[in-house]
């Protein structure tokens, strides 16, 4: 009889991170084969732009949901539980309340962490006290060695693992696109200015005023810039011939959007970020990148090789980043290429799927 799992892990909506590789663990017929799965997704959440925001309905959902919990883990008795805790803020706090519950309880417990701490929140005397409690007694996955650095004090190599996010193949998507004289670059993410929004916008303007060949796309979702302050803003700026908002793009109609472009820009200086999935989006369809030298994304993009990073917030190196693909097209191309090899090697979904089965048994049959 296959053994007893409870996930508590976060599926869209909304859609980021996270909630994309809960829902790949959901919707895993490996997973699903392997374990006995019950699955509760803990978000309060339904916009993008109100995660991590304290409101008075998110702490009535909360005791709904640690009741729920409660109430799962007695009925069940599962041999471990998944959980995709928070590390800062209003959710971290709410996650460990779950931990302390699951401890009480006596169920064996595995943290997968998506995101990373803001600078300075793990130096308060009271969050070092409860990363302390967090970590002991627990296992913990993490998508890359890297990401493990601001809880160096916390954590048991006996009791870490390793596991970088993958993506499903997008099967039957044409890639061979004739582009015109205009490289094309495109930004997809929600519309976060953390995620690099008016960088990206002040590089294309110095693109611009130097009369360069390019055209650049923003795709995503509404954050803290909705789509009527980005138009505003690319009319500001006069760059109505250069930049197009082609608003969100999801599954199959976001992969034919990027095999149109030839670079991606995510220009994140989000203290959140640890992976960045649209990296990988973008690579199986052969864009080089430009990024940022943010959580594990220098061990994504190989900079000169995969594609180029960048300093946080430097809007002059951007630009100088974005001008070298406008000249070296044939370079974009070879990286394109080489980031497209990387991806089917490391990062697809089978991979990720085979992955955490392999973890999740080898937490649950070793003490």
């Amino acid at each position: 009889m296959p053994q007893k799992i409870l996930f508590i892990m976060h599926m869209p909506p909304p859609v980021h991170g996270a909630a994309v590789i809960g829902k790949y663990i959901h919707d895993s017929q490996l997973v699903n084969d392997a374990f006995d799965c019950i699955y509760i997704n803990p978000s309060a959440s339904g916009y993008v732009s109100s995660i991590g925001k304290l409101s008075l309905g998110k702490i009535f959902f909360l005791f709904s949901l640690l009741k729920k919990i409660i109430r799962t883990v007695n009925k069940e008795k599962p041999e471990l539980c998944y959980l995709t805790p928070s590390t800062w803020d209003w959710g971290f706090y709410r996650d460990c309340l779950t931990v302390f519950i699951l401890k009480r309880l006596h169920v064996k417990i595995i943290l997968h962490f998506h995101n990373k701490p803001k600078v300075g929140f793990g130096e308060k005397w009271y969050n070092k006290f409860l990363y302390r409690y967090f970590f002991n007694g627990t296992n913990y996955i993490f998508l890359d060695e890297i990401l493990t650095i601001p809880f160096k004090d916390y954590i048991k190599d006996e009791h870490l693992y390793l596991c970088p996010n993958g993506i499903e193949i997008a099967n039957n998507i044409n890639t061979a696109y004739s582009h015109d004289g205009n490289l094309k670059f495109i930004f997809l993410s929600n519309l976060i200015n953390d995620k690099g929004v008016s960088y990206l916008l002040d590089a294309c303007k110095i693109l611009n005023d130097k009369g360069l060949m390019f055209h650049c796309d923003f795709v995503g979702k509404s954050g803290d810039i909705d789509s009527n302050m980005l138009i505003e803003l690319i009319k500001n700026k006069k760059l109505g011939s250069k930049v197009s908002y082609l608003g969100p793009k999801y599954r199959n109609e976001k992969n034919i959007v990027l095999a149109q472009h030839e670079v991606l820009v995510f220009p994140t200086c989000y203290e959140g970020e640890t992976f960045g999935l649209v990296l990988l989006e973008a690579m199986q369809m052969g864009l080089a990148c430009i990024s940022t030298y943010e959580g594990a994304i220098p061990h994504v993009i190989d900079n000169n090789v995969t594609g180029l990073l960048v300093e946080q917030r430097n809007t002059k190196e951007l630009a100088a980043k974005m001008e070298y693909c406008i000249n070296n097209r044939d370079e974009v191309k070879k990286m394109g290429q080489k980031g497209k090899e990387k991806f089917l090697k490391l990062f697809t979904k089978d991979i990720f799927e085979q992955n955490i089965t392999n973890i999740l048994k080898d937490c649950i049959n070793n003490d």
